[in-house]
């Protein structure tokens, strides 16, 4: 949680050291908390430090989220007597509750509360946060994850542990790595006093296959795993409460079969096209990392230096060109036919991050190996610069030569 999330991504082979080192977990951003009857966007691996202010107040917070997304909302209750309560609502009934939690502490102590949900539908979600009774107020921090993270995490080798710090009581920290069936993996974790841990592995699926934990000051029993199928697993770390702050150990080693080394993952692609300057006073630019083979479906789109908290997708297509955008800001990169892939928030970092699937229906006919294609990012800028006025701004082109 110490480095910003592009350098967790550049972190070379030859930087991870056998034995201790220090953490390379991914920084979670926080939103700001908007004022009382204004709703907060809030993207996966964002956090808000909050409170409720009156007694009766509801704060609100939308995410864009898409069907089959696997989503944990963590909440921590950071004040006595305040219980945190969740109602986590779906595009298309914003009237009833999808999931609801809570909890209700006993006099003059905190708590705290979680939900988990797999996504019935693609699109914009809402998350309703208030007191258990409407009787109190209270300070808390929300936490909402997608399983596993969302966008690129930091690997971890085998044969090396690592040292993560939870900033706020509802942090959960990732790291992956990559196992082979017929292989065993054995993963601990250890925390300070004062906090506890839980140390999960979850597939690329969303699917926890394997967790430990224990109370405080502790190291868990080990996690002794045989992968079911090839391929890249994730680990995740939090306090098995949502109460405590404090530092966390995590170990990975192999006991017997193929434990591959992770290597740093590598950018693909090469920019063309001038971005315009934005609000923020920057160009957005877009980037890839990944894997160019198509059969591989491991690539991962990332836009740097966009406004905060504005809509924002990506889109796609077969030709390049460099034109005016109609109606906004920046150039037009890419010449139809256009795919565009669903609207997405902004986040407090100023980026943009999309897991490209490369098989999903309207993608694939675009993408084939031995040809090009070409990629740009599109978002909302009202504010926009002394130089344009315009609404919606762009990033610069992005060509992927496939294999």
């Amino acid at each position: 949680m110490k480095c910003s999330f592009l350098s967790s991504l550049l972190i070379t082979a030859g930087a991870l050291l056998a034995g201790s080192r220090p953490s390379h977990a991914l920084q979670e951003v926080a939103v700001p908390c908007a004022p009382t009857g204004i709703t907060t966007p809030i993207s996966y691996g964002e956090h808000a430090k909050c409170a409720i202010s009156n007694v009766g107040e509801v704060d609100v917070y939308q995410f864009f989220g898409t069907a089959g997304d696997v989503v944990r909302i963590g909440i921590a209750g950071t004040s006595t007597t305040w219980g945190p309560q969740l109602e986590l609502f779906q595009p298309s009934n914003p009237l009833t509750p999808l999931k609801i939690a809570g909890c209700n502490p006993t006099f003059f102590a905190t708590c705290s509360t979680s939900l988990e949900e797999t996504l019935p539908e693609t699109g914009v979600y809402a998350i309703r946060v208030f007191d258990f009774q409407n009787n109190h107020g209270g300070n808390y921090a929300l936490n909402l994850e997608r399983l596993p993270r969302d966008g690129q995490v930091p690997t971890i080798d085998y044969g090396t542990s690592v040292v993560t710090t939870l900033e706020h009581a509802s942090d959960i920290d990732w790291f992956a790595f990559d196992a082979f069936t017929g292989t065993l993996v054995q993963l601990t974790g250890s925390s300070t006093p004062g906090c506890g841990v839980r140390v999960e592995i979850i597939d690329s699926a969303g699917v926890i296959r394997a967790f430990q934990e224990c109370q405080s000051g502790c190291a868990t029993a080990p996690i002794v795993f045989n992968p079911p199928a090839d391929g890249r697993y994730y680990i995740s770390v939090q306090d098995p409460g949502y109460n405590n702050v404090g530092t966390i150990t995590v170990a990975l080693s192999c006991v017997v079969g193929n434990c591959p080394t992770t290597t740093p993952i590598p950018s693909i692609g090469s920019s063309y096209c001038t971005p315009s300057q934005n609000s923020t006073g920057a160009e957005a630019r877009i980037s890839a990392l990944g894997s160019r083979f198509v059969a591989d479906n491991d690539v991962y789109l990332v836009v740097t230096g966009v406004p905060t908290q504005r809509q924002g997708l990506f889109f796609l297509g077969l030709g390049q060109q460099d034109v005016a955008f109609l109606n906004g800001c920046g150039r037009l990169c890419v010449t139809p036919p256009v795919v565009r892939r669903p609207v997405q928030f902004t986040s407090s970092s100023n980026t943009l991050q999309l897991r490209l699937d490369l098989t999903h229906p309207t993608v694939a006919p675009l993408v084939s190996p031995g040809s090009p294609t070409y990629f740009q990012a599109w978002f909302r800028d009202p504010t926009g610069t002394s130089s344009c006025s315009g609404p919606t701004n762009t990033t610069d082109g992005l060509r992927i030569n496939f294999l």
